[in-house]
């Protein structure tokens, strides 16, 4: 018998004609007319109806599976895969001076929910256990994420010196929406050459402006 696969997901928009069906074991994505959703829906607990094209072309993508097939892909996943510590992400902050209407984070908050942001202790302890039990045949890579984390930027620049004196070959990349460099800010980069700054932007002038506002929705380019 074959089902839909127990690592595919399904995500659908009533603004378009078409759903998303992922594969997270095969990083694989297809994309199938709507009118298919309660088919595919169907599929993770009745049999597939294999006569259907659709039915084989999933078949082929390793979303139609039988009762075996997930795991003996897990076994192997298991079998040849070595987890590795190279990366960790320190979420300085959940506040965000943005307010883009597509936010998937903000948009999630519990009613009544009140941000707040990484003290120096859990951030150093954070550190200490990531020096000490990292992958050191990669180079290893400390992301300040957020919320934007230059809106606490004091414990950002405090945390770069400690690692780059602690850890001067760790890497140390900076995810921010960029609103909040100022020349200053640009100026305490620039001491840190390890510091890689990436940006978040959404295209045109005009269509960045359309959704990536400010809290009063004022475009942020």
């Amino acid at each position: 018998m074959m089902r839909l696969s127990r690592f595919v997901h399904l995500f659908c928009r009533n603004d378009v004609s078409h759903f998303a069906v992922y594969h997270a074991g095969h990083i694989k994505t297809v994309f199938i007319e709507k009118e298919n959703l309660g088919l595919i829906e169907g599929w993770r607990t009745n049999d597939a109806d294999l006569d259907s094209t659709l039915a084989r072309d999933l078949i082929e993508q390793g979303f139609l599976v039988d009762d075996k097939q997930d795991e003996i892909f897990l076994q192997n996943q298991r079998a040849t895969l070595k987890p590795e510590l190279s990366v960790m992400y320190l979420i300085l902050t959940d506040k965000c001076n943005l307010g883009c209407k597509y936010c998937f984070v903000e948009s999630s908050f519990p009613y009544n929910y009140k941000t707040g942001s990484m003290t120096w202790e859990t951030a150093h302890h954070a550190f200490e256990f990531f020096r000490h039990n990292v992958d050191r045949s990669y180079i290893p890579d400390i992301w300040f994420y957020g919320g934007e984390p230059f809106l606490e930027s004091e414990l950002l620049f405090n945390l770069a010196n400690y690692i780059s004196i602690n850890e001067p070959n760790f890497s140390m990349t900076v995810i921010s929406n960029e609103t909040l460099i100022t020349p200053e800010i640009a100026q305490q980069i620039k001491a840190y050459p390890n510091i890689n700054i990436t940006v978040s932007a959404d295209g045109a002038k005009e269509i960045h402006n359309a959704n990536r506002v400010y809290k009063n929705g004022d475009g942020s380019e």
